[in-house]
């Protein structure tokens, strides 16, 4: 919130650059009032202090948010790895269950005798589904999963992003 809010000050200040230093010059020279131009020295330094101050708030920003990143970090690069992990893992084993219900699929069972035929076929049914891991017993960790979460952080991008920009209105 606090980062959010200093950037849209910041872009306020930009936005507000030539009223602000209007302002200053008038302030300092208050004898030229209703003459002022671009081309006065005096104004183009009054300018460039009201630069320096967006430039040395954007230093400012970027401060806050190095601290955030140290604190951050770690914790974050842990969560992605695991995070990585685990649908890696998931979707590997579905793959592979996978393939493993295709290769018992596709074996010469008319080659074997009648209660080996009984087998696979109870086999068969028992790996009909593939096997898929579930996150907390409750999240199949899957493809669609993975796609699911893509999705919904694209969306919440574009959510923040759009009330982002209806904030400058």
């Amino acid at each position: 919130q606090a980062i959010i809010f200093e950037y849209k000050v910041l872009q306020y200040a930009l936005e507000s650059l030539f009223k602000r230093s209007k302002r200053l010059f008038l302030e300092l020279n208050p004898d030229h009032y209703g003459s002022l131009s671009l081309k006065n020295q005096n104004y183009q330094k009054c300018i460039g202090v009201c630069i320096k101050d967006c430039v040395k708030h954007h230093y400012k920003i970027k401060e806050l948010l190095g601290w955030y990143e140290d604190g951050l970090k770690w914790p974050a690069a842990f969560c992605y790895a695991v995070g990585t992990g685990v649908i890696a893992l998931g979707l590997v084993n579905l793959l592979l269950s996978e393939a493993v219900r295709d290769e018992l699929y596709f074996i010469d069972w008319y080659k074997l005798n009648v209660p080996n035929r009984r087998l696979m076929l109870n086999f068969q049914v028992g790996i009909n589904n593939p096997v898929i891991l579930k996150a907390g017993g409750l999240v199949a960790l899957c493809m669609d999963t993975f796609s699911s979460i893509m999705n919904s952080s694209y969306s919440f991008f574009n959510i923040m992003n759009a009330n982002a920009l209806d904030g400058n209105k």
